[in-house]
C-alpha cells in the first residue's frame, strides 16, 4: 500500500508566487503612492490512514509533501515625488503562511502488515514580505515622507505520529518529520527633500513543530526495530533600513526590526512498544 500526498508552489517561467503591489506617484502636489501587498495562504497536505480505518497488507508507505518556491510571498513598492510641495510614498507587506504536512495513523486505525511500515512528512518552504522604495522612494521639493512596513507571520507543522488508540503490527516502523523553513522580512524606506522622513517596520514571527513517534495509548507490535526522527532546519533573515537625506533642514531614518522564533522539535514515544530489534 503506497499513499502519497503532495503540494507544491512554484513559479513558471517568468513570473513570480506572490502578491504584489505598486503604487507611484511621478509627480504631483502632494504627490502620494502608496502600495499594500497581502498574501494569504493556508494548506494542509496529509497523507492518513484513517480515524477507525483497518488494513492488512504486505507493506505500507505513507508519504506526504509540501514545497514553495522562494518568492513566495508579499512584495510591495511604492514612490511619490513633488516638484514644488509634499511627497509621500507607503510599502505595506504581509504575508500569513499557515501550512500543515502530515503522514498519521489517526486514531482508532489498526494496520497489520508482513513488511515494514513507513510514515514520513516533509516540508520545504520558503515565506517572504517585502516592503521596498521605488527609485528614490519619496522626493518632495519641501518635505519628503518614505514609510515602509514589512510584516511577516509563519506557523507551520510537520508531523509523522500514530495517534491514540492505533494498533500497528509489522516488522518495523519508520516515522519521519522533515522541517526547512527559510523565512525573509525585509523593509526599506527613503525619501529626500528640504526635510526627509523615512521609518521603516519589519516584524518576523515563526511557529515551527516537527513532531515524529507514538501518542499515549497506541500499541505498536515489531518483528523489527522502530525509528523516530524528527528534524527542524530554519533560517530567518529580518533587516530594515531608513534612509533619508535633508536638504535643507531635518534627515530622520529610523528603523525596528522584531524577530521572535520558536522551533518545536519533537521524537516521542508515549505508547506501548514491543519491538524484537533496535
Amino acid at each position: 500500500v503506497t499513499v502519497a500526498a503532495t503540494s507544491a508552489t512554484a513559479s513558471p517561467a517568468g513570473a513570480l508566487a506572490t502578491t504584489e503591489a505598486d503604487g507611484t506617484a511621478a509627480s504631483g502636489s502632494p504627490g502620494v503612492g502608496v502600495a499594500a501587498a497581502l498574501n494569504f495562504a493556508d494548506g494542509s497536505t496529509r497523507a492518513a490512514l484513517g480515524d477507525g480505518v483497518a488494513i492488512t497488507a504486505p507493506g505500507a508507505s505513507f508519504t506526504a509533501t509540501t514545497t514553495t518556491d522562494a518568492a513566495f510571498g508579499a512584495r510591495s513598492v511604492s514612490g511619490a515625488g513633488s516638484t514644488s510641495g509634499v511627497a509621500v510614498a507607503g510599502s505595506l507587506a504581509l504575508h500569513l503562511g499557515v501550512l500543515r504536512t502530515e503522514a498519521m495513523v489517526e486514531a482508532g486505525a489498526t494496520a497489520s502488515s508482513t513488511g515494514a511500515l513507513s510514515f514520513t512528512a516533509n516540508s520545504n518552504t520558503h515565506h517572504s514580505a517585502r516592503a521596498l522604495p521605488k527609485t528614490n522612494g519619496a522626493t518632495g521639493e519641501s518635505t519628503g515622507v518614505g514609510a515602509s512596513v514589512a510584516i511577516n507571520i509563519v506557523d507551520e507543522v510537520t508531523r509523522a505520529q500514530a495517534d491514540t488508540g492505533v494498533v500497528l503490527t509489522g516488522t518495523a516502523l519508520t516515522q519521519t518529520a522533515d522541517a526547512t523553513l527559510d523565512v525573509d522580512t525585509e523593509a526599506q524606506g527613503g525619501a529626500s527633500g528640504g526635510t526627509a522622513v523615512a521609518p521603516v517596520v519589519a516584524v518576523t514571527v515563526v511557529n515551527s513543530d516537527a513532531r515524529a513517534g507514538l501518542a499515549v495509548g497506541s500499541s505498536v507490535t515489531l518483528s523489527g526495530g522502530l525509528t523516530a526522527d524528527a528534524r527542524s532546519a530554519l533560517d530567518v533573515l529580518a533587516k530594515g533600513t531608513g534612509d533619508a537625506e535633508g536638504s535643507s533642514n531635518a534627515a530622520v531614518g529610523a528603523s525596528v526590526v522584531v524577530t521572535h522564533a520558536a522551533p518545536v522539535v519533537e521524537a516521542l514515544l508515549d505508547g506501548s512498544l514491543q519491538a524484537a530489534g533496535a
